[in-house]
């Protein structure tokens, strides 16, 4: 598990837990990037050879929530504290928070899987 060590990296704790880097070979991409950081993670996770699958809206949202496969994901929405947050899920279940509090979300409002990319070759 790995725990949130600033205001802002609760996002880069989970992307570092799902696709299993130590912390420090993962940047602070709210931080760094403000609002851009989806567009910074997507390029700096595909040029490692991970896409990232992105998901808005209460429909997305509740069909991560209820899904029973096991796959590791990154959710992401209001924390009791009044501010954005991300924690990690495995499946239906809330697996990590990295915050100290470990309360997870009020609501989830955006989701993130990560997952290998295809090979360039098959998508020829």
């Amino acid at each position: 598990m790995i725990d949130q060590r600033t205001k802002t990296d609760c996002l880069r704790c989970c992307i570092a837990m799902v696709l299993e880097l130590p912390y420090e070979d993962v940047p602070d991409f709210v931080a760094e990037h403000g609002g851009e950081w989806p567009w910074e993670f997507a390029n700096w996770a595909w040029q490692r050879g991970f896409e990232s699958l992105w998901f808005r809206g209460l429909e997305d949202c509740e069909m991560m929530q209820s899904s029973p496969v096991p796959w590791r994901w990154i959710a992401t929405g209001q924390s009791e504290r009044g501010s954005n947050h991300a924690v990690v899920y495995c499946g239906n279940e809330l697996e990590h928070d990295p915050h100290r509090s470990r309360a997870g979300l009020l609501e989830i409002t955006g989701a993130v899987v990560v997952r290998r990319a295809p090979a360039a070759s098959s998508l020829l």
